[in-house]
């Protein structure tokens, strides 16, 4: 019979509804990515500094460190961002009532080197790694403080564990 008349339609702007939602998917995906990225690149930028002696096997230390001691504080990094050394081994120190002495420390962090291929047995090719070593102060130890820190330290920046 009778049809109704309806109005056909018509679009006074440039834009169509369709393409709307064109540029709605592509500002929230690039809105989505604006967060990702801030979320995995600004953690990785911003490392704080961490007592030593809480430095745990398989951190990294994300400063480049050139002396055998280590700092009483390093920034610790992920292993897969950019970083200059790995912790190998924590040794504990014989407990004794009496602070040792820095030398008494220095001596019994020699044996962090012994432990570095068996942390590391197929240590990749490229940077020769030094030993540094961190050991408590006296403060530190009158806190109950045992543990000697061994780091593998590289010249170079490394991007990977010296395990991997």
């Amino acid at each position: 019979m009778f049809r109704r008349w309806r109005p056909k339609r018509h679009y006074d702007c440039w834009v169509r509804p369709r393409d709307w939602v064109i540029i709605a998917i592509i500002l929230v995906a690039v809105g989505a990515g604006i967060v990702w990225s801030t979320l995995r690149v600004l953690p990785r930028q911003v490392a704080l500094p961490v007592p030593t002696q809480n430095l745990k096997l398989g951190d990294c230390i994300q400063e480049w460190w050139g002396e055998d001691v280590l700092p009483p504080r390093v920034k610790r990094a992920r292993c897969d961002d950019p970083h200059f050394g790995e912790v190998f081994a924590v040794l504990t120190v014989p407990e004794t009532q009496d602070y040792p002495g820095e030398e008494a420390l220095s001596r019994f962090g020699e044996n962090c080197s012994h432990k570095l291929f068996d942390y590391a047995p197929d240590l990749p090719d490229g940077p020769v790694f030094r030993v540094a070593v961190g050991y408590p102060r006296a403060d530190a130890w009158a806190n109950g403080q045992r543990s000697v820190v061994c780091a593998a330290i590289s010249k170079g920046e490394r991007w990977s564990s010296i395990r991997a």
